[in-house]
């Protein structure tokens, strides 16, 4: 595990890692591993580090939860269990996160990740001092008894709503490649972030398909982008999400 400190202001996490330009002109290193990783911003996260497994980016807090960036910087594909960690506001502990979800939940070597991490109690960026975060990614040999990742064979950005004037939802299609059944239903999250690796907004939603999709099928997702951070929506086309089923 690589535990890491940062702190946190209303506008996001100061950090001083070296982001990759490739999606601009210029080749990043190290290339990106792709995996069930989907979207146009690969080249835009941030290296960190460049050791062990790390979170690289960190979004504002909206109340109880935030998102992270993790990057596998080792040499074998890991299975992303979650962030934990604490919250502190002038050295006084204020929360502690107790849970997250994962998108994926394999990550290749070399290969990025998205976490979204739950607070037991709200956060109050309304107080002058930063937060300082204590995290630490949680990770184990992957195990896809469970949890199977999905492939998304297809992706859109579109604008449903009237109260908008950018994207409302990331829309596309999830293929079960695994070569055998997997269960609904589907769950399907991500995040959008600038060209500077910053984590500005993110979109999330599930399939209700409660039954098996066969294996080569394909079903619809239609996930909101939401809203909750300073920036109400995404102002940046570049995003990263993944679809996971299961097995039972």
């Amino acid at each position: 595990m690589n535990r890491r400190n940062f702190i946190l202001g209303a506008a996001g996490a100061t950090l001083t890692f070296t982001v990759p330009t490739g999606i601009l002109g210029q080749e990043a290193t190290p290339e990106p591993t792709q995996g069930f990783l989907f979207g146009n911003a690969h080249d835009l996260v941030p290296l960190g580090t460049g050791e062990g497994v790390e979170i690289v980016s960190l979004s504002p807090v909206m109340q109880v939860s935030m998102f992270a960036l993790v990057r596998n910087n080792t040499d074998q594909a890991i299975g992303m269990k979650g962030v934990t960690g604490s919250a502190r506001l002038d050295g006084d502990l204020v929360g502690t996160v107790v849970a997250a979800e994962n998108y994926p939940y394999v990550i290749e070597a070399g290969g990025i990740g998205v976490a979204h991490m739950y607070f037991e109690a709200a956060l109050d960026f309304g107080e002058t001092a930063p937060y300082e975060f204590d995290l630490d990614v949680d990770y184990e040999e992957p195990n896809c008894d469970l949890r199977i990742d999905v492939n998304v064979s297809e992706v859109n950005l579109v604008n449903a709503s009237e109260a908008t004037s950018g994207p409302s939802s990331v829309v596309g299609m999830i293929e079960n490649q695994s070569g055998e059944f997997v269960h609904g239903p589907f769950n399907v999250g991500g995040v959008f972030i600038t060209e500077e690796g910053e984590i500005t907004s993110f979109f999330g939603g599930w399939v209700p398909l409660d039954e098996e999709l066969p294996a080569g099928e394909s079903v619809a997702f239609d996930a909101t982008i939401l809203t909750g951070f300073e920036t109400k929506g995404p102002t940046t086309d570049y995003f990263l999400g993944s679809a996971v089923g299961w097995s039972y």
